[in-house]
């Protein structure tokens, strides 16, 4: 990554409005969800609603609050299910909470009473008043539960690890953060359906960005995992070149398919590719639980 203490030339080429532009919207971004997230007992603090909402400012400085307002708050609430999860006392617990997750996707009343559950319910009636809904709602019910089922299955990851009887990268691999969904969730808030026309080449860049997105993090906070006992895919025989290697095979793929769409100026497939080239920068620096 450049180092733009040395070469602050790449530093001039951002107007002075432009930062204030990014700042305003970052801080009622952060704002916003900070609000929220205490509205249902989420105890998010700015160690993590700022990062986030820097991220969508910074890869999306043109758009208004309220566009970005669901893919930043699902954001948190990824982070607020991942501390849950981890954190419970029992599997049964975590059960109740990824059944509870598929009931509210579906439109269901869960099972569970949690604010949890509730803060997600928030999101999915925002979602589905959006034009791309009845487009894109299956797989946005999808990508939730991927990354619901599959903080459940770190769980079992973590103590198999410990056990000797690891998963094989490519299980580990299988998992998601939450990125796609987190992508997924802002085409619907955010879109209208002139861009039904380009979904397939943007899920697909989405999903190459997902995993890139697993293989940054997981260089990146190799350490902290180690410490906490953590799964991760260095400790599956990956070597940290090797998932640098995939990590840039993947980058190289989502930008290969956006190519033709960012030449054309479609304003989803450019945000996915600076999405793409952000994340891989951010986690040379940085992740967001420091």
């Amino acid at each position: 990554m450049t180092d733009l203490h040395i070469v602050p030339a790449e530093f001039l080429e951002i107007k002075p409005e432009t930062a204030a532009t990014i700042f305003f919207l970052a801080n009622t971004l952060q704002h916003e969800a900070a609000a929220w997230s205490a509205a249902y007992d989420d105890v998010a603090t700015s160690a993590i609603t700022v990062p986030i909402a820097l991220s969508h400012a910074l890869v999306c400085p043109w758009r208004r609050p309220d566009e970005l307002r669901a893919s930043n708050r699902i954001g948190n609430w990824f982070f607020w299910l991942d501390d849950i999860t981890e954190g419970a006392d029992s599997d049964t617990l975590v059960d109740d909470l990824v059944e509870g997750c598929r009931a509210v996707v579906a439109g269901e009343q869960p099972s569970i009473d949690h604010s949890l559950m509730r803060a997600l319910a928030d999101i999915r009636a925002e979602l589905a008043a959006a034009p791309l809904w009845p487009v894109l709602a299956t797989r946005w019910q999808e990508q939730v539960m991927r990354v619901a089922a599959g903080y459940r299955r770190y769980r079992e990851f973590s103590r198999a690890l410990a056990d000797g009887t690891p998963p094989s990268p490519d299980e580990y691999m299988s998992i998601t953060m939450g990125a796609a969904a987190t992508r997924v969730t802002h085409l619907i808030a955010a879109e209208g359906l002139d861009v039904v026309d380009h979904l397939e080449s943007l899920l697909q860049a989405i999903e190459a960005q997902d995993h890139a997105h697993r293989l940054v993090n997981d260089i990146e906070t190799v350490d902290r995992d180690r410490r906490d006992g953590d799964i991760n895919v260095l400790f599956l025989g990956v070597t940290p070149r090797e998932a640098a290697d995939q990590a840039e095979d993947y980058v190289a793929r989502a930008h290969s398919i956006l190519r033709p769409l960012v030449a054309a100026q479609v304003r989803a497939a450019i945000e996915i590719d600076r999405q793409t080239s952000f994340i891989t920068a951010f986690y040379q620096a940085m992740d967001y639980r420091m």
